[in-house]
């Protein structure tokens, strides 16, 4: 089917979005991909129309603009700068994109309506400075001057120079109410007292917030039950197997859940109902790791090979694992996008099972290496795992907030990659 017009209504409130709560929220339906999306679907000449809150200093309208800027470009179009109309008022704008270029008559008749209505015109194919403050005048233009710079061949420059982060979201990094720049801050906070402190993505520094506690609360859980530890055989073998086992679960600890929460966040976008996708991930993650369990222990009963040698074997599952959940997650994007959720919620679950089973490999094999060399760490490696999952759990938004969810994948392969070298050289 093809459709004249598409609309998406502004969703959520101006003072929650205003309050930076948004920032770590995923939202699918306003990435470069779905608005990739919603233009294949346009009849030709027909038009999707976009409403996000404006906010000074502009950064939902531009963001928008740069997303929408990326979409068209994406689709191979050359006169981007054509297909675009964006109007605002003094608490909302509106973006329009076309499947076609906008005629002088389209541009006339939005002309008057911006007239008639009170709207400011931010963009539009020939739209002159002095239009776009006629009806809610600012200090400076920004809007009108940021949408220029999208389409000229310094974007990259703009983007980079901007105060808040507007680059274009993606479905990897599908965080659009992040506006968050770590270059800013200092600025923001020196201007506190005259009110920038409400420039802030709260959700953002929460993230951080929370971490600054979990961190030093985990280190001191890890480290006091050293203290009740018995020291016999106190000495330098035993100290290399404590913080070879202390990295170890560490590893795991953060690797699993920062698999985990990429993969709720990935299944979300294929499944396309957040509260499904997340019982559907959990329970895949839960069933099929435990299973894993299960079978690392017949591992250890039928196996010849050494547990460092099982270890590796486990982590090499893993990547293997991985490969296919990339592989099978792309062409499950592709392929289900029409079909029933439930369908696409059975596809999502094979797409994890593979990586789910691996990693639940190596956390008993583990277990079982530490039980044959120092048994008495064995409920400690357990307190280690633990404390790693809960500042996993926070840094996985984070890593994703910023270098996407691929990364955060990647991240988490690395680290089963360090856990097996850290007892590579192990005999039993």
């Amino acid at each position: 089917a093809r459709y004249d017009l598409i609309v998406l209504a502004q969703g959520g409130s101006f003072a929650g979005g205003g309050a930076g709560v948004q920032a770590i929220a995923e939202d699918y339906a306003s990435t470069v991909e779905a608005l990739g999306d919603y233009r294949s679907r346009l009849a030709p000449g027909g038009l999707l129309a976009i409403t996000r809150w404006e906010k000074q200093p502009p950064r939902d309208a531009l963001k928008l603009f740069a997303t929408a800027v990326a979409a068209l470009r994406s689709a191979g179009e050359q006169d981007v700068d054509q297909r675009l109309v964006a109007i605002r008022n003094w608490d909302a704008s509106t973006l329009l994109l076309k499947r076609g270029r906008f005629d002088a008559s389209a541009l006339a008749r939005i002309r008057a309506f911006a007239d008639e209505a009170g709207f400011d015109p931010v963009y539009y194919p020939g739209v002159r400075a002095e239009e776009a403050g006629r009806y809610h005048a600012l200090a400076r233009a920004e809007t009108y001057m940021g949408a220029q710079a999208l389409l000229s061949a310094r974007s990259r420059d703009y983007l980079d120079a901007y105060k808040f982060d507007i680059a274009p979201a993606t479905d990897d990094r599908p965080y659009f109410g992040n506006f968050f720049k770590w270059a800013t801050l200092p600025e923001l906070w020196r201007l506190r007292a005259q009110g920038a402190a409400v420039l802030l993505d709260s959700g953002y520094l929460l993230l951080l917030a929370a971490l600054a506690q979990a961190f030093p609360l985990a280190i001191a859980l890890v480290l006091l039950p050293l203290l009740a530890m018995p020291r016999t055989r106190a000495g330098v073998g035993i100290g290399i197997v404590r913080w070879r086992a202390a990295t170890y679960f560490v590893c795991l600890g953060l690797a699993f859940l920062l698999v985990e929460i990429a993969c709720l966040s990935r299944l979300t976008l294929l499944i396309g109902q957040p509260l499904l996708a997340i019982g559907v991930g959990l329970a895949g993650f839960l069933l099929f790791a435990g299973l894993g369990s299960v079978t690392a222990q017949r591992w250890l009963s039928r196996s010849g090979q050494s547990i460092p040698s099982l270890i590796t074997r486990a982590v090499l599952l893993i990547a293997v694992a991985m490969a296919w959940h990339f592989l099978a997650f792309a062409l499950a994007s592709q392929a289900a996008a029409q079909w029933l959720p439930s369908l696409r919620a059975t596809l999502g679950l094979m797409t994890i099972a593979p990586l789910a089973f691996a990693m639940g490999l190596p956390f008993p094999l583990g277990l079982a290496r530490l039980a044959r060399t120092a048994p008495a760490f064995v409920p400690w490696a357990w307190g280690l795992n633990g404390c790693a999952s809960v500042i996993a759990a926070i840094a996985a938004l984070l890593i994703a907030i910023e270098a996407g969810l691929t990364a955060t994948l990647l991240i988490a392969l690395l680290l089963y990659v360090l856990a097996a070298w850290i007892w590579r050289n192990e005999s039993r």
